[in-house]
């Protein structure tokens, strides 16, 4: 519930989830994998995704020839909300990958959605 400067209080809410900012939420309504900030990115980006509901997730990056480069989330459960991940330009055993076109892989149950991303130097 909330309660104004006058004193009146409001019905409490039924589900609310506490984001980074401190601010009551309720979680997102549609499963979404965001735009990556920045993107082109060098030599970091920030993948954003939203979870209606808990979920088991893997998110990953794989090249233009369909390798994969990295595994981030690896079958990790996840509470409803939205959630940040930073990829770092690297590989799975820590090394740089070449400038180029990439593809993340976010999968949340039966969910997929993919964003090309470019890493630019």
């Amino acid at each position: 519930s909330a309660v104004d400067f006058a004193g009146n209080e409001s019905e409490p809410t039924l589900w609310a989830a506490t984001g980074t900012t401190g601010v009551d939420q309720a979680p997102p309504r549609a499963f979404a994998l965001l735009p990556a900030v920045p993107n082109p990115f060098n030599p970091q980006t920030k993948l954003s995704f939203d979870l209606p509901a808990a979920a088991t997730v893997k998110l990953e990056i794989y090249d233009v020839s369909g390798r994969l480069v990295r595994t981030l989330l690896s079958n990790d459960q996840r509470a409803p909300g939205r959630h940040e991940v930073i990829w770092q330009g690297r590989t799975d055993d820590g090394r740089g990958v070449a400038a180029g076109v990439y593809f993340a892989h976010l999968q949340a149950g039966d969910r997929v959605q993919t964003q090309r991303l470019a890493l630019v130097k």
